[in-house]
């Protein structure tokens, strides 16, 4: 029982003294987070809070993250409230490091003792923390020390193993946590068994009832495994994760091992003579066996590097597994050192026993060494997901809301601080989180970066630019991209993100606009688009039209909107275009009053810091929740236009019925999270989250059953407008298909995921032809699965079948016409 209690006492101390130095040894990282480890936390919140696996609500299921571990982990945490994607990481990883020092301490004890277990461990905890790889990586938020730890973590079970305690079947679950750490995590898996069937029989045990135990251990694990395979068979329809099929594209393993680990990765930071140290094992009584599974660990733990080549992010972070192993190798070393002096006597004093003195000193100068690197070389990512959430989440989220989509298609390279805002739909041309880029890419992205003249990028146009038809879009030029799409169909606006021609640009003045400013030069009209209807702590969106001609507009002139009792929003009248006249759609976002009423808004014109023009009130903003007047405010809207516009001022009414965040208190929160990011302040993850909440669509049951009766009109008519078919003619139904999964696309980007269900006689009539469309020929098969994807993005089947007529279709470069 005492020895017990020591061990017990031991193992905390030891976990919570690794804690602590972790704590201190990032303290000047503060609470840092790298923006791809959103990426898992925003597939985890969606599975928490709308039980989907789509990396957003509505889009395709894709298994875009590395750790399916960690989005479990994230996943529950989110289901019980208790995750911020900043402050919690931290602890998070500090935990598990704490546990990967606690086993390695665990693993020395019990082949050397007390004394040697801490040398060892104090030894792997110094050089973990000293080296830049592991020091950076392991407070990322990414799966870096999950993966080390899982490592440890097998090392610990060979060595208890070896030591003759029972390996029980239930000890095969342990192998499955690590194997769904990352998805090279099986190679560790299955050298860890070879090391387990090789050299970790118990003297104890005969090799028949150790291969029987080892035997019933692997069986737990592969049962478990199938499980999960199983689970991501049905869940994503696909047995390998969509990283696969994003990251490698390239299988040059030879060339990865000559030209990037043993030229980089064997000499950084001492790791070739760290690892090497493990030969000194292989001669040292109780050690060798050790030795052994560290020689299988050191060559499985290659793995990722050998596959995968250099990572941009730098200081090597597909080796940090590789590095870790390699510590390992060198702490048990020093553990052996600190065993050999302790057995020195005055009378046995030889040179020969100096060797272990000098393996101190070794150590010494290489955490000297590791430590400068660590404190003049290494800089943060400055790719944080606080950033990301700011530039490409709630900057983003407000341009698109000033656009008039609420809900956009929004094309960029895989952005987890984005995704983690929400209130997109994300068209990832970095392929992690998007099934059809992922798989089109392998053969079509061009392999230097950015696109040449040369580059074949039709099918990848038709997926992006036709099918999709992003409403913003990234023009970052390392991605593949059609570049003459941008000067076509894009413009550059104020935003980092291009916006989408059709969404700015104006044919004509709206004759019911009201005018509010002309000075010959800049007509200012206030669009009957604008939705005059809020409910209180609402968001009204105030279109206006924007004429100029005689050269481009001031960049100083600038146009402000108050609401009486609300908010207040400014903007620039700088226009998108370039040209020396045009006409463009501008809006201003009132947050209205917290309380019911009508309530009067004014428009103030400002040049140069000076007023120019007012208008007041430029219109009254009704405040409500009555169902009686949002039935006569729906009514209104719907007495003129085409179905799409009267749809989006329907949607609109629904999208100004719930509270968001007033543009002053918006921007104060973006410049409060700006500077928390800058400071590296946990502060920044519960900012995040407010812009989450701020971006998010109405939920259906909770409007107002005015609005929804509304909406259920308006997509009717809507759908209503597609051209009708007859049952013989194929190519008018593939036509008419294509046009209901537009009309429905059109629909699900102004926040209305559900609009099927309100018209049950189109969703019978899409099921039909999701029967039987393959009766048509290929550009009409090809028609029709761009409108069923369209109609139901999350059918998987379907995203696959029009991934192999767009391929088909692609060899001949002709594509049918698409609404």
């Amino acid at each position: 029982m005492l020895d017990h209690r020591s061990a017990l006492a031991g193992t905390l101390a030891v976990f919570v003294i690794a804690s602590i130095a972790f704590r201190k040894a990032h303290h000047a990282a503060g609470a840092w987070v790298i923006d791809d480890a959103g990426i898992t936390y925003a597939a985890a919140f969606e599975l928490a809070d709308h039980h989907s696996l789509a990396p957003y609500v509505g889009g395709t299921p894709v298994e875009g993250y590395s750790n399916p571990l960690l989005f479990f982990v994230v996943a529950g945490l989110r289901g019980i409230g208790a995750f911020d994607p900043v402050r919690t990481h931290v602890r998070l990883e500090m935990l598990v490091f704490a546990t990967m020092v606690t086993l390695t301490w665990s693993t020395v004890r019990r082949l050397a003792g007390e004394l040697a277990a801490l040398a060892g461990a104090g030894a792997f905890a110094v050089l973990e923390l000293v080296t830049p790889a592991t020091w950076v990586w392991f407070c990322s938020g990414l799966e870096s020390v999950w993966v080390s730890c899982g490592l440890v973590a097998l090392i610990w079970l060979t060595v208890r193993t070896t030591t003759g305690a029972p390996l029980t079947p239930r000890w095969g679950a342990l192998p499955f946590l690590v194997a769904i750490t990352r998805p090279e995590s099986p190679a560790y898996v299955a050298a860890f068994y070879a090391a387990l069937f090789g050299f970790a029989r118990p003297p104890v045990l005969d090799l028949r009832r150790h291969l029987r135990q080892v035997a019933g251990a692997l069986l737990v694990t592969i049962g478990l495994y199938a499980v999960f395979l199983c689970w991501r068979r049905i869940g994503y329809c696909d047995w390998l994760p969509n990283t696969y099929y994003a990251k490698l594209r390239d299988h040059d393993l030879a060339g990865h091992l000559r030209g990037y680990v043993i030229p980089q990765v064997l000499p950084y930071c001492g790791a070739l003579l760290l690892g090497g140290s493990v030969l000194a094992l292989l001669v040292t009584p109780a050690f060798e066996r050790l030795g052994q599974c560290l020689v299988v660990a050191l060559i499985a733990s290659l793995a990722l590097p050998i596959t995968a080549g250099a990572d941009w992010m730098g200081e090597h972070r597909f080796a940090t597994s590789f590095l870790t192993v390699c510590h390992m190798c060198f702490a048990v070393y020093v553990a052996s050192c600190a065993v050999g002096l302790a057995r020195v006597t005055p009378r046995r004093w030889r040179a020969a026993q100096l060797m272990p003195a000098s393996g101190i000193v070794l150590a010494a100068a290489i955490v000297g060494y590791s430590g400068n690197a660590v404190h003049d070389d290494v800089a943060l990512n400055g790719v944080t997901l606080p950033y990301v959430a700011d530039l490409q989440g709630g900057q983003r989220w407000e341009h698109q809301m000033r656009l008039g989509v609420p809900y956009a298609v929004v094309q960029m390279p895989d952005a987890g601080g984005s995704l983690l805002v929400g209130g997109m739909q994300l068209l990832d041309n970095g392929y992690l989180t998007d099934f059809q880029m992922a798989r089109l890419g392998r053969a079509f992205a061009p392999t230097d970066g950015a696109p040449g003249p040369t580059t074949d990028l039709g099918v990848l146009h038709q997926y992006q630019v036709i099918e999709r038809r992003p409403d913003l879009m990234d023009s970052n030029a390392y991605y593949p991209l059609d570049s003459r799409v941008l000067d076509k169909d894009y413009l550059t606006g104020q935003g980092r993100l291009l916006a989408r021609r059709g969404l700015v640009e104006v044919a004509n003045v709206d004759p019911r606009a009201e005018q509010v400013f002309d000075d010959g030069h800049v007509r200012v009209y206030l669009s009957p688009e604008t939705v005059r209807t809020a409910a209180p702590g609402g968001l009204v969106r105030c279109e206006l039209i924007v004429a100029w001609d005689g050269g481009p507009i001031d960049d100083k002139l600038r146009i402000r909107g108050m609401v009486d009792g609300g908010d207040h929003d400014e903007i620039s009248l700088a226009p998108y275009s370039k040209d020396d006249h045009g006409i463009e759609r501008r809006a201003l976002l009132l947050g209205s009053p917290y309380w019911r009423g009508a309530f009067a808004t004014s428009l103030e014109l400002v040049g140069d810091g000076q007023l120019v023009a007012t208008r007041r009130p430029a219109f009254t903003l009704e405040v409500t929740t009555d169902d009686a007047a949002l039935t006569r405010a729906a009514s209104a809207l719907a007495r003129a236009g085409s179905p799409l516009e009267i749809a989006r001022r329907i949607a609109w009414l629904g999208a100004q019925s719930i509270p968001r965040l007033g543009m002053t208190a918006f921007r104060r929160q973006m410049a409060s999270m700006q500077a928390d990011n800058t400071h590296r302040s946990p502060r920044a993850g519960g900012r995040v989250l407010e812009l989450r909440w701020n971006a998010r669509r109405p939920e259906p049951a909770r409007l107002p059953a005015a609005i929804r009766d509304a909406e259920r009109a308006a997509a009717r008519a809507l759908f209503a407008a597609c051209p009708p078919a007859s049952d013989g003619d194929f190519a008018a139904r593939a036509t008419r298909i294509a046009c209901l999964g537009r009309a429905n696309d059109e629909l699900r980007r102004l926040g209305e995921l559900d609009a099927l269900a309100a018209v049950p006689e189109i969703a019978r009539e899409l099921a039909d032809a999701h029967d039987d469309y393959t009766r048509g020929t290929p550009a009409q098969q090809y028609q029709m699965l761009v409108g069923l994807t369209l109609a139901d993005p999350s059918d998987v089947t379907l995203q696959r079948s029009l991934l192999a007529a767009r391929l088909a279709l692609g060899t001949s470069g002709e594509f049918p016409p698409l609404p």
